[in-house]
């Protein structure tokens, strides 16, 4: 394990805290978006002093489908859980989850961020991740382990991440 990896912590920020606003405006600063995700997952520096949010180091959103459409579903050609049904064979709603940009500060946040979403995903009580990704970010969902099957291929690729049991998927430190 590196010194990276050691250094990172996951947290999360909930909707209606100063934390939520703060990594909302990461994402803003980033994207130049207006994100407004269920919850944000945040990785912060264990070995950084602050006495606000100065350890956020990165953010990626979470947004369950129970919720109402997704952003990413407008680019399918059927409901979100009609995607999933075709790769996994079964799919409920309530089991996806969608992805909001990824904002970082300091590297190694992202690949942090994207090693952990599966497993935060399943404990967080979803079986899916539908997600828009760049080319950097898909190489990067990629090489953490997603098992990402595109369903749009242009610029962006907008696909399902199948996350699996947790158990496939330890919290990395």
């Amino acid at each position: 394990m590196t010194n990276t990896a050691r250094r990172f912590r996951i947290g999360f920020a909930h909707q209606g805290t100063l934390h939520y606003e703060y990594c909302a405006e990461l994402v803003r600063r980033a994207h130049q978006v207006d994100a407004q995700p269920g919850l944000f997952v945040t990785a912060w520096d264990n070995t950084r002093h602050s006495p606000s949010f100065g350890r956020t180091v990165g953010v990626v959103g979470l947004t369950g489908a129970e919720d109402g459409p997704l952003a990413s579903e407008a680019d399918l050609e059927v409901p979100v859980e009609q995607a999933c049904t075709r790769l996994a064979g079964w799919a409920v709603r309530r089991r996806v989850a969608e992805v909001s940009p990824l904002a970082v500060v300091q590297p190694g946040a992202d690949a942090f961020l994207m090693r952990n979403l599966p497993t935060i995903a399943v404990r967080q009580g979803y079986d899916f991740l539908l997600a828009t990704l760049t080319p950097e970010q898909h190489y990067l969902a990629t090489a953490t382990g997603w098992d990402f099957h595109t369903l749009v291929d242009g610029v962006n690729r907008t696909g399902i991440a199948l996350c699996g049991a947790a158990e496939a998927f330890p919290i990395a430190s």
